[in-house]
This record gives C-alpha cells, structure tokens and sequence, in this order.
C-alpha cells in the first residue's frame, strides 16, 4: 500500500507486505519516524489481511478511482498478489463514487500492521 501527498500534512510512506510476515516500511513524509522500517506480522494476520481482501471482493472493484470531485486529497494505492494473480487499485479519496470498503480496507491494513506506530 501506498499513500501519497495531498495539499497539506498527510503522512507519506509505502507499506510491503509479504505471505511471509516480512513488512517493510518506507517513509517519505510528515510521518514519525523517518527511516526504513522493516518489522515481522504473524501467520494469523496476513490470513486476516487476506480475509479483508476477499471480503472487500477487491478483484471485482475497479483499477481506479480518480475522479477529482474535490482537489488536494490523498491518494492510496493498493494491490495483491495471490497464486500469481495480481491486481492493483489507485484510489483518490477526493473520489465519492469509489466504494466505502475500499477506504475500510486501506484503514484495515494500517491497523492490522500496526503503522500508526510509526506514523504517529
């Protein structure tokens, strides 16, 4: 997951996500820490991140939501890949046509990493 900048203070950074349990954070901005992170989640949540993603029906959403009915928010970009089938999601949250659980999932993902510990 990728979060970009907005018009004012939005934190900056790209989560990776491994099957393994490896996540590795890079930061870029208005963020708390300021280094490359790379931390360990367990079996038990990369399942829980794979559950949200299926019941987000993600590969049945479309590859983008990039309408600018407001100007200087945030983009996020998510994507997995599961048995080598990949699918990647550009969401502009100043886009209101875009479903409300693909924003649940982006939050999903922070908190099941836990990144607000290094966001914050």
């Amino acid at each position: 997951m990728e979060r970009t900048a907005c018009f004012g203070f939005c934190p900056v950074y790209t989560l990776t996500i491994y099957g393994d349990g490896t996540v590795i954070y890079n930061v870029e901005e208005f963020v708390a820490i300021k280094d490359k992170v790379e931390a360990t989640i367990t079996r038990e949540k990369i399942e829980q991140l794979v559950l949200e993603f299926e019941a987000t029906d993600y590969y049945s959403l479309d590859d983008n939501y990039i309408e600018r009915t407001i100007t200087d928010a945030q983009t996020v970009v998510t994507s997995i890949t599961i048995d080598g089938k990949t699918k990647v999601i550009e969401h502009y949250h100043g886009d209101f046509n875009a479903p409300e659980n693909l924003t649940a999932l982006e939050n999903k993902i922070n908190e099941i990493v836990n990144s607000k510990q290094w966001i914050n």
